[in-house]
């Protein structure tokens, strides 16, 4: 059973059988336009215009849009792998990594996941207390904070299909508040929204400054889709159609927000923007619940699920206790430092370096070197016959192309995605086809030599 359960353990990470594919072409769109509302996108739309950023709003919605083609682009492209063999991000590292090499990579991308899961639950925090204080006198922002901890780990402990049917429910509610609030915005500060239309801005580095942190947001994701697409039903048209279908909305619908509130409201605070587009009581008790169930929608999809799973790979846990575990975790991860507004677009673009390098590799392993074609069996054997063995378990030109894709990134930083990800394809292209690892050679290295 690969079904992920609160008493599975290893056993989860074997191909999720057609029977087993509980995401419909309509449920996986409703996973993602609830998934993809984070107040972190808010954020970040407000970050692309004046104080924060140099962008007019023609240029923010632009970044916008150009992020979500390069994001459906990756999802269907790496969430193939997934979708195909049912088979887990944790397992999909292993053809490229290797077969221990793999956890490095898996640790990675777990570690933003787990900060991310901090920040949206403060996030959500501080909304009940923006509320609840001048009513009640009351809004301590750390029991808010544990308090969410405890009710999204419940509701992730019980598994994937208690993600799905959540994540339906609040898909279309979430999207009717958030339209209703855009359009009560455009209403009352239409006048200030216009006139950052004159503001001439730029289309030059503070652009592609703009487009690599809204693209870096989303790729710890990128980089694990396939713990998602495992369990989409096996048609290409699904896949496709999904991710365009599934992303663009509400992406663009909630970025876009940002840079509506940042042009009237021109603050950082989120809550306190959101806050002041709902001065009654009633309008303000609709905004907590945009903002708490935007929240845990994301922190369930994203931010705990892909985490968790890695966990079970490395220790063995149940799925139960790596939920658990993961909660604990986030809670530690100080979100109110990170929140702050100069640390938000750095820890996004430091964890971008290392993360556009590890995408390069995973898509140019499955579609250039093995041509979508694996020893599946090999992936789950662990002696030194695995061809994906590699060295001693570790495959040293995926490890090279990382450094050094990640090394240059880190010098560019402000473009430190698409600097990896441009820097790391032909560099492990390069390396596979020249070097041979002296132990568990793959078909394919053969073919190339």
């Amino acid at each position: 059973m690969a079904l992920l359960k609160s008493d599975s353990k290893r056993d989860s990470f074997l191909p999720v059988s057609d029977r087993e594919r509980i995401f419909s072409l309509t449920t996986y769109i409703f996973l993602w336009w609830s998934s993809l509302k984070p107040i972190q996108m808010f954020i970040l739309g407000q970050s692309f215009l004046p104080p924060h950023g140099g962008l007019n709003i023609l240029q923010a919605i632009m970044v916008v849009v150009v992020t979500g083609l390069i994001v459906t682009l990756v999802f269907s492209l790496n969430g193939m792998f997934g979708q195909r063999h049912g088979l887990a991000y944790a397992v999909q590292l292993r053809s490229s990594f290797g077969i221990r090499g793999a956890k490095i990579p898996a640790v990675i991308r777990a570690l933003p996941a787990i900060a991310w899961y901090g920040i949206g639950s403060w996030i959500g925090a501080m909304a009940v207390a923006g509320i609840t204080q001048p009513l009640f006198g009351f809004g301590s922002v750390p029991v808010y904070f544990l308090l969410f901890q405890v009710f999204q780990t419940g509701l992730a402990y019980f598994g994937i299909q208690t993600i799905k049917w959540f994540e339906s429910i609040m898909a279309v509610v979430i999207f009717a508040i958030m339209g209703w609030m855009m359009s009560r915005l455009f209403g009352v500060h239409g006048v200030e929204i216009q006139q950052s239309w004159n503001f001439p801005g730029t289309w030059g580095l503070p652009f592609l400054f703009a487009l690599n942190t809204s693209v870096g947001i989303l790729s710890t994701e990128m980089i694990s889709i396939s713990d998602l697409t495992r369990y989409v039903r096996n048609r290409p048209s699904t896949n496709w159609v999904g991710h365009i279908v599934g992303i663009n909305p509400p992406l663009i619908a909630m970025t876009v927000f940002g840079i509506m509130a940042a042009s009237s409201v021109g603050t950082w605070d989120p809550i306190e923007a959101l806050m002041s587009m709902s001065p009654g009581l009633g309008l303000s008790i609709v905004l907590l619940f945009f903002v708490t169930m935007a929240q845990m929608t994301t922190n369930l999809t994203i931010n705990i699920l892909p985490p968790a799973l890695i966990l079970m790979d490395l220790t063995g846990m149940s799925w139960g206790v790596s939920v658990i575990a993961v909660g604990v975790a986030a809670s530690l991860t100080f979100p109110w430092i990170l929140l702050d507004s100069g640390n938000f677009q750095f820890f996004i673009i430091l964890y971008s370096a290392f993360l556009g390098p590890i995408l390069a590799i995973m898509l140019a392993d499955y579609w250039v070197l093995n041509r979508q074609k694996l020893d599946l069996e090999g992936l789950f054997d662990t002696s030194t016959k695995s061809p994906f063995w590699f060295r001693a378990g570790f495959n040293p030109m995926a490890f090279i192309s990382m450094i050094v894709g990640a090394g240059i990134a880190l010098v560019f930083l402000n473009y430190s995605w698409m600097v990896g990800l441009i820097v790391t394809f032909p560099t492990y292209l390069f390396l596979m086809s020249r070097f041979k690892p002296r132990s568990g050679q793959s078909p394919t290295l053969a073919r190339l030599e």
